[in-house]
């Protein structure tokens, strides 16, 4: 029988068993020591001692486990009480101590938070802070680990707090280390807050994210990044980041009116985004000033696209409806504002034909000769990429965004989404509402006020912060079909602002929260959803024109004679007049 076990020899075997029990044994004791340390710890803070015996302790066992956040506490506490005794000479030498022990502590976890935290303390009550030694040792840090984001996390607040060296030398550091490895995400994430400090006007158009596109140079480096590493999130989300937020001048895009009681009405107002508005509004009905509370759509939520006006009206002869919005007023959640008054007027019978307009100062055009010519210039390099990485989930999703920017090419849009899906399975959902959203944008009325969008896959209702330039079409559509599809969130319907006939069949529907704006709705069709509970249907009460509903082949058992309480206005549920 051969005398080896497993191709070793017995007695390296019985030799590493043994070197096995007696680290055991060492491990046992240290936890047995540790345990002991910490009895003694409570014991001190527990009498609040703060003496050398505790200064000791926190040494010992912050040597053992830097992570014990507790012990870090009642040390700053000890050395506060310590520093109230001492000279500014002493003070220094005791603080230059601690950041030693520090040092110390980082070698055992480098990217522990109350470490950092600790070494910021120290520095902060430091009579001398020794900034120039944090920059070394970050220096040799990032050089070991150079993606370690507490190091780069500190580094911008040694720089910040100390002045020690300029924003173009930090955009110079950033550019090494991006260089030695592109999959840095530390280093781009600095850079972005460098890049519009170090231009001419830092507080001016670089800050605004609709301007940094013309740096031009920056996508060179993007471009080295992403070829050589396609896989890499870093670069792209830089780029992205360059590419910027178009601006988005607040608009108008939908406005009507409904009276909700004789003595009562109520206006709506539709923005192309969510907006806040901040003070009053001056209201006029027929010409005669009015006082109203501006509301948003939810009460808890300030930012709202949809505003309801309500006003006091006892006459029914009607005309209009006007609102003043001053300059100023409204902020979007860019916390850009409307830089001059806008005007909205309201006019017609609602019953019978209703239009609105609105003054509203015009956006310029985005991003403008230059900034497109340079959007197509990446958009070629990325399709280039996209030849030999057709596979790449990041190539795909920039070629998307470039091309919704530029509202070009929406079709191929469709197509890259759809292979999202199948390429990248994990996010499945976030790229199928990419795909509701595009659809919605897509569709176009077969007759004028009719929109038909059935069994086309569909997981929502429209944003209209993403179908910016279709959000004024389907607000003024009167019917709309999008039944067979998977939409289960009614969260957008208020983008139908004028609808009066809605079909949502076979979709995945539990509640109808969200309805109650739809003023002017007449006939609802909900058959086959998720409706459960007579709760469900409780987002109904408000709708004041609705007269036919069609819930059948819900799971909800209800009683027509109940849901005609809890509906009064109707006038035929699932096609039987009641």
């Amino acid at each position: 029988m051969s005398d080896g076990m497993h191709g070793r020899k017995k007695e390296a075997a019985e030799v590493n068993e043994a070197a096995i029990q007696a680290r055991k044994v060492k491990e046992l004791q240290k936890v047995e020591r540790y345990k002991d340390l910490c009895t003694q710890f409570w014991a001190k803070r527990k009498d609040q001692i703060m003496d050398a015996d505790a200064l000791s302790l926190t040494t010992q066992i912050l040597s053992l486990h830097p992570d014990f956040y507790t012990v870090w506490n009642f040390r700053r506490e000890i050395l506060l009480h310590s520093f109230a005794h001492m000279n500014e000479d002493e003070k220094q030498t005791a603080c230059v101590a601690e950041m030693s022990f520090c040092d110390q502590t980082l070698k055992l976890n480098p990217k522990s938070y109350w470490v950092f935290n600790h070494r910021r303390w120290t520095l902060g009550v430091m009579p001398n802070p020794t900034w120039e030694r944090e920059l070394k040792l970050l220096e040799m840090m990032l050089n070991l680990d150079a993606r370690n984001f507490h190091g780069w996390d500190y580094r911008r607040y040694v720089i910040a707090t100390s002045s020690s060296r300029t924003p173009t030398q930090e955009f110079a550091f950033t550019t090494t280390k991006i260089n030695q490895n592109f999959s840095n995400y530390s280093a781009w994430h600095y850079r972005s807050k460098l890049l519009s400090k170090i231009r001419d006007n830092p507080e001016g158009t670089h800050r605004k994210g609709g301007e940094r596109w013309k740096e031009t140079a920056e996508f060179d480096l993007i471009r080295n990044a992403i070829y050589t590493e396609p896989a890499d999130q870093s670069a792209w989300l830089y780029q992205r980041w360059l590419f910027g937020d178009a601006p988005s001048p607040i608009n108008v895009v939908a406005a009507n009116y409904t009276r909700t009681s004789n003595t009562q009405i109520v206006a709506l107002i539709l923005f192309n985004q969510p907006v806040s508005l901040t003070d009053s509004a001056e209201l006029q009905i027929n010409g005669i000033k009015s006082t109203s509370e501006a509301q948003p759509l939810h009460p808890k939520q300030p930012f709202s696209s949809l505003w309801r006006f309500t006003l006091d009206q006892s006459s029914t002869s009607l005309v209009s409806i006007s609102v003043r919005i001053w300059a100023g007023t409204l902020e979007t959640r860019q916390k850009d504002e409307n830089e001059a008054d806008i005007s909205v007027e309201i006019t017609g019978n609602e019953n019978v034909s209703l239009t609105f307009s609105a003054d509203v100062p015009a956006p310029e055009e985005y991003p403008g000769e230059s900034g497109r010519a340079v959007f197509h210039r990446e958009l070629e390099a990325i399709q280039e990429l996209y030849e030999v990485e057709p596979n790449s989930k990041w190539v795909m999703l920039t070629i998307n965004h470039l091309l919704t920017r530029l509202n070009e090419g929406l079709d191929q849009c469709t197509n890259l989404l759809a292979r999202l899906v199948e390429v990248d399975p994990l996010r499945k959902g976030y790229y199928e509402d990419l795909l509701s959203d595009l659809k919605w944008q897509l569709a176009s009325s077969s007759e004028k006020g009719k929109l038909t969008l059935t069994n086309a896959s569909l997981t929502k209702l429209p944003n209209p912060s993403t179908v910016k330039a279709s959000v004024s079409h389907l607000s003024e559509l009167s019917s709309i079909d999008a039944s067979m599809n998977r939409i289960s969130s009614i969260r957008e319907v208020f983008v139908f602002l004028s609808v009066e006939r809605l079909v949502l069949d076979d979709n995945e529907i539990d509640s109808t929260d969200g309805f109650g704006v739809l003023s002017r709705l007449r006939e609802l069709s909900l058959r086959r959803n998720r409706i459960r509970v007579e709760s469900g249907l409780h987002g109904l009460r408000e709708c004041g024109k609705l007269t036919q509903l069609w819930i059948d082949g819900n799971p909800l058992q209800i009683d027509a004679v109940v849901l005609k309480t809890l509906l009064p206005l109707l006038q035929s549920i699932n096609d039987v007049v009641v």
